[in-house]
């Protein structure tokens, strides 16, 4: 879907007076964690140049538009056989649509499990090599079937966050970011709609970052240090979960006190801090 760039179109969508952000009155560098202001944000990005990997969710509800792009993956997977090459040029939503359709079909699962990571990847710049990309997708379409992995990124609590150590463990790095973002936005999309769809939280170091100073001004109690996940590589598993699992809760204890998405959150911070 193309970018729709001009100052004219965001102001048919919203008054372009609108996108004055509201922050705290008190606390100026704290941005108000209200949904308008995550309307606000989510209308930029999706009409912003700048980000033209951002997915509008609203496109979840197009069964037109999903069809279509479910057949434009396939399309180009016929291509990469024939061409003997592995290049992915749709959004990673594309892909995670397509390999829910074709879960059953001969071959289908490991290309599409390695296009979705490759995508993520690139979409949220998280740095990961295309070899440990490569290398962590085979380990995931050998080692666990498709119903098995829905299955676990649908109840994280009970399989013990078991997708996450997958991905974070498998590479030459902790690639922790990665993994969280490939569970978020692989429950995002498949349980859209549902309960199970906002359930993971992003690790994300502006995020990280600035946590604390939201859950002190909200007046949370959080036993989460920001330092515990940064200088990942030397850390085994059972600290990195730990660790993840206090940001993940103090993350809870902040969108149920502000009424708010855990998406939402993850925007709102990111946004409005990622130039700082």
């Amino acid at each position: 879907m193309e970018k729709k760039q001009s100052k004219e179109i965001l102001e048919n969508e919203l008054n372009y007076n609108d996108f004055n952000l509201d922050f705290d009155k008190k606390e100026k560098n704290l941005i108000c964690l209200t949904t308008p202001n995550i309307q606000k944000i989510e209308t930029m990005l999706r009409y912003n140049p700048d980000y033209p990997e951002f997915f509008d969710y609203n496109l979840l509800k197009d069964n037109n538009y999903i069809k279509d792009a479910i057949e434009k993956t396939k399309i180009e997977k016929q291509n990469n056989e024939k061409s003997k090459k592995d290049e992915f040029k749709y959004p990673s939503f594309y892909y995670i649509k397509a390999l829910e359709e074709y879960r059953n079909k001969k071959g289908i699962y490991p290309y599409y499990i390695k296009a979705i990571l490759r995508k993520i990847n690139s979409e949220n710049s998280t740095r990961a090599s295309k070899k440990d990309i490569n290398k962590i997708a085979s380990a995931i379409a050998d080692d666990i079937k498709y119903n098995n992995l829905i299955d676990y990124i649908k109840k994280p609590d009970k399989y013990d966050y078991n997708v996450i150590e997958y991905i974070c463990m498998k590479g030459s790095k902790r690639y922790l970011s990665l993994a969280t973002k490939f569970c978020h936005y692989m429950s995002f999309i498949l349980f859209f709609g549902t309960n199970y769809a906002d359930t993971y939280s992003i690790y994300d170091s502006v995020v990280n970052d600035n946590l604390n100073s939201y859950a002190s001004h909200l007046k949370i109690e959080s036993n989460y240090n920001s330092q515990e996940l940064k200088n990942l590589q030397k850390k085994e598993w059972k600290e990195i979960k730990n660790s993840y699992i206090k940001y993940q809760e103090t993350i809870n204890k902040i969108i149920t006190k502000a009424n708010i998405s855990r998406n939402g959150f993850d925007h709102l911070v990111w946004y409005s801090n990622k130039n700082n």
